[in-house]
């Protein structure tokens, strides 16, 4: 194991205690910003496959590192969340042995501060991430003594068998990437979806705004379900990376985290627009550096990766998008005035969702008491006409497990075809049962504009349209809550 230095070592005890953080700007003036750009690659690439091996002896070394230390493994996985069979408090006495040190008081403030989990805010969860990965790889730079180290990321997003199983170097029983409590299947190769499969996609790419802007999720909200939450599901069990709380003890965690931080990347070189929301840009979050230093980071230092030291080997492909709208915030008023107008998100179809499909009913739109009854629309005319078409799935509940997926179809007209067509997927990762700071409820929005427009061009929508959910993976449970079709 690397020793510690005499500095380190003082700087974990008694003394110290209640000096300020050092704020981020400086931090990285001081040590970072002299060093050369890093590049993370792909983990099946030759360089990705080589920066593995450096992976692998730094979780070593990190894992035999005393516990309290915050260069340690346990140290970082509880940045994330701390295991779901025990709590912070508990875990802070058992480890710190109930004194207060420099880095009993660090834990206290870095762990369990996952963003949007443990009380914490969705249009966090980007930034908070990309801060945590960012000081993972420092503590690792310096457990290797190797400037040049950066995390490689995982592209399950490629549709081939190698890119969708874990990679090889996490498979092999006894080293230091090897976890037992992955799901069945995934130790041995198998992928986490067929390779010609969407269930795991970057339509996210295809949002026009950060944040909740009417009835659209947002690029956040959705890249969080779809791949983030569904890869959690499909890889590991409830003490593992299907659970918020024992995720990060999984060392393809931050390969996974790697994956989506490339997909925000991609979205802002797809001309994106992050919030300019100066509540967001101004957010604060504590880390552990290397040398056990508190270090306060806000979000607006953590929108420029080229700033930051480090790139992709490459991007994802998307679209252009056009009239981008800097949303961060979910208050309605905060979208309507970011787009200069009011949004008036419009019902066009609703149904209760029964088991695992839903017979959606046009809707007439809602008429003052006293006047005359509104006649339901024209579903046709009205997709073809609107701006954007939102499938809102509502208070979804269900006790299906996290590797359970949905795969969501919109029935067709086609007799020549399946009658059915591919608009997104879910499941019920961080819901209650999976370990602290789940919820009971769960709410999806998917962009359905390009797939329902050319299904109304072609005269294939059905007037009273289905929904179909198709589970698998795991046991299938039913599902309660409301579906909906709204244009905005």
């Amino acid at each position: 194991m690397q020793h510690l230095s005499r500095r380190f070592v003082l700087g974990s005890g008694v003394v110290g205690i209640g000096l300020g953080a050092i704020p981020f700007p400086i931090w990285f003036r001081t040590f970072a910003a002299a060093q050369s750009a890093r590049t993370r690659f792909s983990a099946l690439t030759s360089d990705g496959q080589a920066t593995l091996v450096k992976y692998q002896a730094a979780v070593e070394t990190m894992a035999s590192t005393p516990e309290g230390d915050p260069r340690s493994w346990i140290f970082q996985w509880y940045i994330h969340g701390v295991r779901g069979d025990t709590d912070k408090s508990a875990e802070i006495e058992r480890i710190y042995g109930g004194q207060t040190t420099t880095h009993s008081s660090l834990a206290a403030d870095v762990w369990d501060t996952c963003q949007p989990h443990f009380g914490g805010d969705s249009e966090m969860f980007l930034p908070w991430h990309r801060m945590q990965l960012f000081f993972f790889e420092d503590i690792i730079r310096g457990v290797l003594s190797d400037e040049s180290f950066a995390l490689p990321y995982w592209n399950y997003l490629a549709k081939t068998t190698s890119a969708r199983a874990i990679p090889a170097e996490f498979r092999s029983s006894g080293n230091s990437l090897w976890r037992a409590n992955r799901n069945s299947g995934i130790n041995a190769g198998n992928p986490i979806i067929p390779p010609n499969s969407d269930s795991v996609n970057a339509f996210a790419l295809r949002e026009r705004s950060f944040g909740r802007r009417g009835e659209a999720g947002g690029f956040t909200r959705t890249v969080q379900g779809n791949p983030h939450n569904i890869v959690h599901g499909r890889v590991g069990d409830v003490i593992n990376m299907g659970s918020v709380a024992w995720a990060a003890n999984d060392p393809i965690f931050p390969l996974h985290h790697c994956s989506v931080d490339r997909l925000w990347a991609s979205w802002v070189a797809n001309e994106g627009a992050n919030p300019t929301d100066r509540v967001w840009l101004d957010r604060k979050f504590v880390f552990a550096d290397r040398r056990g230093e508190r270090v306060e980071a806000a979000v607006r230092d953590f929108l420029d990766i080229e700033a930051l030291g480090y790139r992709y080997d490459e991007l994802e492909a998307g679209p252009q998008l056009g009239s981008v709208v800097a949303v961060g915030r979910t208050e309605p008023g905060a979208a309507a005035a970011a787009q200069g107008g009011r949004l008036e998100p419009r019902v066009l179809a609703a149904a209760e969702i029964s088991g695992l499909s839903a017979d959606l009913t046009v809707t007439a739109a809602a008429v003052p008491p006293g006047a005359a009854a509104a006649a339901p629309p024209d579903l046709q005319e009205a997709v073809v006409n609107a701006d954007e078409l939102i499938l809102v799935l509502e208070d979804l509940r269900s006790d299906a497990a996290s590797d359970v997926l949905y795969d969501v179809y919109l029935e067709t007209a086609d007799a020549e075809r399946p009658k059915s067509e591919y608009v997104g997927s879910f499941n019920f990762f961080d819901n209650a049962g999976h370990g602290h700071g789940g919820t009971d409820r769960r709410d999806v929005r998917l962009n359905i504009t390009a797939i329902a427009k050319d299904l109304a061009r072609r005269d294939l929508l059905v007037t009273d349209p289905k929904v179909n959910l198709v589970a698998s993976g795991g046991e299938p449970r039913p599902i309660t809550g409301t579906i909906s079709i709204v244009e905005q």
